[in-house]
């Protein structure tokens, strides 16, 4: 089924036009019909991407890695299921059944060169993950990096809005709002773009997106090492500068409404509701790669050791 945008709100086309439009660019000339993996834990993000990669006509291999029973694995079973342009097309690598995940992990290490945690642990699973894709074989993998960033996804920006109720800022407009609130007070003076009227809360949230973007932009170099080392190359097409103006101008209002919302990147949801991704993905909250695929609990596991 092919999806034009027609029927959708002004935000949401503007946003679907984009999407489109930075996955033609990081494909270059791989043109509709092209085979390609996208990074696929069932959340709403990786399952926009594939729904209108398989939209605009590529054939796409959705790729899961994660531990047997591992939230990832289990929930991108399900979701993967409900997808009826998917059958057939849906590849899971259970890391159990590598035994050198310990292997992986100091190879890892050697290329990326840092003690950062949260690098290490997804660096690790895309390593999984186009190790995966040689099997199919895939040479390209394309990730939904970038949506958590610039639609508010993590919790940091929820924590960033009840920081500056705590500390009395009437300019961020919340000051109304009680423990038990939905945050929908917020919205007014969230409604605001880099050209339009500014609030202290407003530049709060803009200063933690530059501090997120910067450090996915960085982090998603050093998986692009990785990638390497098993002949795959990991796209981020909503990392790209295109997309990222796009973006950024979607008022804060769409993307986060107030420090008690615990779900955001709500322009994302409806969009996803849109173009078909099954309701268990769009209304999922977050749950970070490392964590639902078992993969932090493994690297901890390793730090702990002794040293030889």
């Amino acid at each position: 089924m092919a999806y034009d945008g027609s029927v959708m709100d002004d935000t949401c086309r503007t946003i679907f036009d984009a999407v489109q439009l930075s996955v033609r660019d990081a494909l270059g000339g791989q043109g509709a019909g092209g085979r390609i993996g996208v990074a696929f834990s069932g959340g709403v993000d990786s399952t926009l991407l594939a729904t209108v990669c398989d939209a605009m006509g590529y054939d796409v291999a959705l790729l899961t890695v994660g531990f047997e029973g591992s939230h990832d694995v289990e929930f991108a079973r399900v979701v993967a299921s409900e997808m009826p342009h998917m059958g057939g097309r849906h590849h899971t690598l259970i890391i159990g059944d590598t035994p050198d995940f310990g292997d992986v992990y100091e190879s890892v290490l050697d290329v990326i060169r840092t003690d950062d945690l949260s690098w290490i642990e997804n660096s690790v699973a895309f390593y999984h993950i186009c190790r995966l894709a040689r099997t199919i074989p895939v040479d390209v993998v394309l990730t939904a990096n970038g949506i958590d960033e610039l639609f508010c996804g993590y919790d940091a920006y929820r924590r960033a809005l009840r920081e500056c109720i705590d500390t009395g800022d009437a300019a961020a407009g919340t000051g109304r709002s009680s423990p038990a609130d939905t945050g929908t007070d917020y919205a007014a003076t969230a409604a605001c773009g880099p050209a339009q009227t500014r609030s202290s809360a407003a530049d709060v949230i803009y200063g933690v997106m530059r501090q997120k973007l910067d450090n996915e932009l960085r982090m998603m170099r050093a998986i692009d090492k990785v990638a390497s080392l098993c002949g795959v190359s990991v796209l981020q097409p909503l990392l790209s500068e295109g997309f990222c103006r796009a973006a950024y101008d979607i008022p804060l209002s769409e993307k986060i409404r107030g420090p008690c919302d615990m779900y955001r990147k709500h322009v994302i949801r409806r969009l996803a509701s849109e173009i078909g991704v099954p309701r268990t993905s769009y209304q999922k909250r977050k749950k970070a790669m490392q964590y639902g695929s078992g993969i932090h609990k493994a690297v901890l596991k390793i730090r702990k050791r002794p040293a030889a």
